[in-house]
């Protein structure tokens, strides 16, 4: 079963004001406002990936990408927040159910922060678990995280264990924050500031096997919502939120602002309206295109309890293209803006900052395409590694 809830959208809007208002505070401190982090805890938007048997909302991907845009619209980093640490959330449906409800039933704030990609981990095997060594980049929300998450190579003693492709075998490790060293001098950046992304460690902790998964083990609940990673979703959303509000103050930038040693309005300038009306394509086609995708995968996932590769290339093809088509736009707009483009006043500015950024992120970046392209073109022969990393 997947749930819409409105109301997460609705908190969202309530908070639109207040977060923009907060804007440099935001930037400036690393972090996002106490009131506004504890108003999202209590809306539930930290669980929407969260089974619902285990005290999550288990969110439609629909309302999902709705709610991330509209913190995206408000502020890059506040947007991101919404969105990473959800999807972090998902790590949740691959782990008993009792280790879910060590997490999240008897704790309204409870959250997890992590890393999914980066396989920084050393976990070795010992009886019952894993004794597990690590430190992990871009930890984003982990000021704020009660459990964590971490990518870990499996080692049998001091060598690291094989698949049968000969590729490391991989765990994702959850441990609870009380375990965790956060390292705050790891986060000077020019974009996506108010997400503390900053590096986290654990040093030789026992894991026991029960907190320890591979996606391809499959998650422990029934619901399409885990036939595939839906949370990634949000990726060109939360970009096209920020390309919403850039575009929406340049528009009102130029109906006011004159061109150079002229009378005449910016938005009287032919390149000026050839940019704003390509930004508008983009960012229109966006939500078209990721909607679609997404709704014929969830009714593939709904029907037959799975999606299969062909299918979730495309839509990982689509969530890559989307996010750099939006920050494309973005930079449309910047164009336009002119002058007034670099001005920290403006949404534009930190829009552009925010956007280049997220495109950085291992599950969007450019090289995806290569991936793609080898499923397209030798659908029989896929490598496993690269199976893993499409799946």
């Amino acid at each position: 079963m997947v749930v819409a809830d409105p109301s997460l959208l609705e908190v969202a809007r309530s908070l639109r004001g207040e977060i923009i208002d907060a804007s440099a505070t935001i930037d400036r401190q690393r972090r996002l406002p106490d009131h506004v982090v504890d108003t999202m805890k209590a809306s539930g938007v930290f669980r929407m990936n969260v089974p619902a048997e285990i005290g999550g909302l288990q969110t439609d991907p629909f309302t999902m990408m709705d709610v991330v845009e509209e913190y995206a619209y408000a502020n890059g980093s506040a947007g991101w927040i919404a969105g990473i640490v959800s999807g972090v959330g998902t790590c949740s449906a691959y782990l008993p159910p009792e280790v879910g409800r060590l997490v999240f039933a008897d704790d309204p704030s409870a959250m997890f922060a992590g890393n999914f990609a980066a396989s920084t981990g050393k976990a070795v095997a010992v009886a019952g678990g894993y004794q597990l060594t690590g430190r992990w980049p871009f930890g984003s929300g982990c000021e704020y995280a009660t459990w964590f998450a971490g990518n870990s190579i499996v080692y049998d003693g001091d060598r690291p264990r094989l698949d049968a492709h000969g590729n490391p075998v991989l765990k994702i490790c959850a441990f609870p924050a009380a375990d965790v060293a956060i390292h705050r001098d790891t986060w000077e950046v020019s974009g996506l500031r108010g997400t503390g992304s900053y590096d986290f460690s654990v040093s030789d902790l026992f894991v026991p096997d029960d907190r320890a998964f591979w996606w391809s083990d499959g998650a422990r609940f029934e619901s399409p919502l885990y036939a595939a990673r839906f949370f990634l979703f949000k990726h060109p959303r939360h970009v096209r939120g920020m390309a919403r509000r850039a575009y929406d103050s340049v528009v009102e930038l130029i109906g006011a602002k004159t061109q150079q040693r002229s009378s005449s309005l910016v938005r009287d300038r032919s390149l000026a309206r050839m940019e704003v009306a390509q930004a508008k394509a983009i960012i229109d086609g966006c939500k078209s295109a990721i909607d679609d995708v997404a709704g014929r995968t969830l009714e593939v996932a709904e029907r037959t309890g799975e999606v299969p590769l062909p299918l979730w290339t495309d839509a990982r093809i689509a969530i890559t293209y989307w996010t750099h088509e939006c920050t494309r736009a973005i930079d449309l707009l910047w164009d336009v803006a002119g002058g007034h483009a670099p001005q920290e006043a403006l949404p534009i500015e930190a829009a552009w900052r925010d956007a280049h950024v997220a495109t950085q992120h291992g599950i969007i970046a450019n090289y995806t395409y290569d991936w793609f392209g080898n499923a397209l073109l030798d659908p029989e022969g896929v490598p496993a590694d690269v199976v893993n990393r499409i799946r």
